[in-house]
């Protein structure tokens, strides 16, 4: 089930109700997206507006995408209104009349450039005008992410993995995969503490925190198995009630542990390390992930780093008695960049990189793999 709580969002296109953009909208407001929805002038706000208005929280705002003017006069109200900006929906679709009818053939150029213009040029234009808006990362180019900068400067072929929330048996599933595409130099794990609770589904159902309610694979024995970490239990991967009960619930409980409200199994894991028997399960169950990860591999070299300045303990176990290389220096070397340049690394939400962050990321990677055994031998 997708969820948009909490996440702002603007859509483009929205004529009437059969319009493909009216059902995408419905579908991030019942996901619990803030929205931001445009029509095109005053000849279509009467039907559009009575619609837009229907949602909750909903906003409308004139734009015709085929005006760079009205572009930018938009952004500057979201920008007020929002601030920031997670999601841009572009479903704009139009072709003179008349140019509709008789045979393709005797389309005019003229036509042909309006329709593209609006059509095709306009997802250009409208994705300028967010991109200062996505400060959650929506705004970094591919080129620009640290494996990027790292494999740019090491003229090597980097398979790097460790966002979106992925535990690290999906990292093993996605590495699995595209193995034989990329054929890769290199494959570097990015690893976070979180990534103990996302491998073990005892510790996941028990974490207010850490818990992405995604369905994913947990590693059961010798058994993938797919499951839903909620206190719900299946229903919540499947019932739109039950996941919004699970979601609520969920952004509930994360207030209340700030607060010191809740008990979360963060603090048992943090008090009692590895004598605290869930986690050494995960560290056992995270262990044999790395192993297959190794396996599937072969000759290609495998290393890993931090993401964060959580406490590494657990995961140094898992990574050395795997013999896999570990590099821990990036959180502390990213806080000291921010102070010695005067500039963030991180976005809003201090757990991610931002496009400068990546770049000192990916210089840091590089300057301690340039010289790497690993990398010379090839």
């Amino acid at each position: 089930m997708l969820s948009m709580q909490g996440k702002n969002a603007v859509i483009f296109g929205v004529a009437n109700k059969r319009s493909i953009a009216w059902a995408i909208a419905q579908r991030l407001s019942d996901a619990g997206a803030k929205l931001a929805i445009t029509y095109q002038n005053e000849r279509m706000k009467a039907e559009a507006h009575d619609l837009i208005t229907s949602l909750p929280g909903a906003q409308a705002f004139q734009c015709d995408v085929s005006s760079d003017a009205e572009i930018d006069a938009f952004y500057a109200q979201l920008k007020q209104h929002f601030g920031q900006l997670d999601a841009v929906v572009h479903s704009v679709a139009y072709a003179p009349a008349e140019e509709l009818k008789g045979d393709f053939l005797n389309t005019s150029r003229e036509g042909f450039r309006i329709a593209h213009d609006v059509s095709v040029y306009s997802l250009i234009a409208v994705s300028r005008g967010a991109a200062p808006l996505m400060t959650n990362g929506g705004g970094i180019p591919d080129g620009d992410l640290y494996a990027s900068v790292l494999g740019r400067r090491l003229n090597v072929e980097v398979f790097t993995y460790g966002g979106s929330g992925y535990g690290t048996l999906q990292e093993y599933l996605v590495v699995d995969h595209y193995l034989p595409i990329v054929r890769p130099d290199l494959v570097l794990l990015q690893v976070s503490y979180n990534d103990l609770i996302n491998n073990s589904f005892e510790l996941e159902v028990a974490s207010y925190s850490n818990n992405n309610f995604l369905l994913r694979p947990y590693l059961e024995g010798d058994r993938i198995r797919f499951r839903f970490p909620s206190r719900l239990g299946r229903p919540a991967s499947y019932s739109r009630l039950a996941y919004w009960l699970a979601m609520e619930t969920s952004y509930a409980s994360v207030t209340l542990v700030r607060m010191k409200l809740l008990h979360t199994v963060e603090l048992d894991m943090h008090a009692e390390g590895l004598d605290f028997t869930p986690l050494r399960r995960a560290v056992e169950t995270t262990e044999r992930i790395i192993a297959k990860l190794k396996a599937r591999l072969g000759l290609v070299p495998l290393l890993a780093f931090t993401a964060d300045g959580e406490p590494r303990g657990p995961l140094e176990v898992v990574l050395r008695n795997q013999h896999v290389e570990f590099f821990g220096r990036v959180p502390a070397e990213v806080v000291f960049a921010e102070r010695r340049l005067g500039t963030p690394m991180r976005l809003a939400d201090g757990a991610h990189w931002n496009l400068e962050g990546h770049h000192v990321v990916g210089e840091l990677l590089a300057e301690w793999l340039s010289n790497h055994p690993s990398l010379r031998r090839r």
